[in-house]
């Protein structure tokens, strides 16, 4: 007889992706219950994979905010040019955003929960997150300084800025999407930046 299948971290998959959809409707306060209605299995099953709920929040938490850094990290790779990559960054984030939008009122419910506590487990994902994205995009910044494409800036300032302007059309957007256009706002925030920090007018991103 052949072994079963390992399917425990598919099934994971299953049960995280389900307390997304269900967190991002009914909030955090949503029982397991819930969750397991979503997924099509019993909640007896969560506990196989979950010791609690606030496991699962956490594996909810970690999900939401890991693929991201991934991701930034693909893109400031794609060009030699740290205009580019940051015009790659830039447009990669407004993609990632547009396909999470179902999901956003579960991010500020973890950005609140993050401004209410000191040294809980949430503040403490989103400080390293932050963190992370703006150490990405400060080490693009500090190539291009070191090559002579931008000017002698002080790359982390630089990069906590170039953050905080995706960051903020981002809530702009989120609130009242009729306000801004999310993909062209993001891309002019990115291109006032090279403007300021470019020895020229920026590189043509052809590579």
């Amino acid at each position: 007889m052949s072994p079963k299948p390992d399917v425990s971290e598919k099934r994971k998959a299953e049960i995280i992706e389900a307390a997304v959809k269900v967190f991002s409707v009914q909030g955090l306060g949503a029982r397991l219950e819930d969750v397991s209605t979503e997924a099509n299995i019993s909640k007896a099953t969560i506990y196989l994979y979950y010791k609690s709920k606030d496991a699962v929040v956490e594996s909810v938490l970690d999900t939401l905010f890991a693929q991201p850094l991934v991701d930034l990290n693909n893109y400031a790779t794609e060009s030699r040019f740290a205009c580019c990559q940051l015009r790659s960054m830039a447009s990669g984030m407004a993609s990632a955003v547009n396909g999470m939008m179902y999901c956003m009122p579960l991010i500020y419910d973890f950005l609140a929960m993050a401004l209410r506590e000191k040294d809980g487990i949430v503040r403490t994902v989103l400080r390293s997150y932050f963190n992370q994205v703006i150490r990405t995009v400060e080490r693009v910044i500090e190539v291009g300084v070191a090559n002579g494409e931008l000017r002698d800036v002080d790359p982390f300032i630089t990069a906590a800025a170039f953050v905080s302007g995706l960051e903020g059309a981002v809530v702009v957007w989120t609130y009242d999407p009729d306000i801004i256009d999310l993909d062209k706002q993001i891309s002019a925030n990115c291109e006032l930046l090279i403007k300021g920090i470019s020895r020229g007018e920026g590189h043509v991103c052809l590579d």
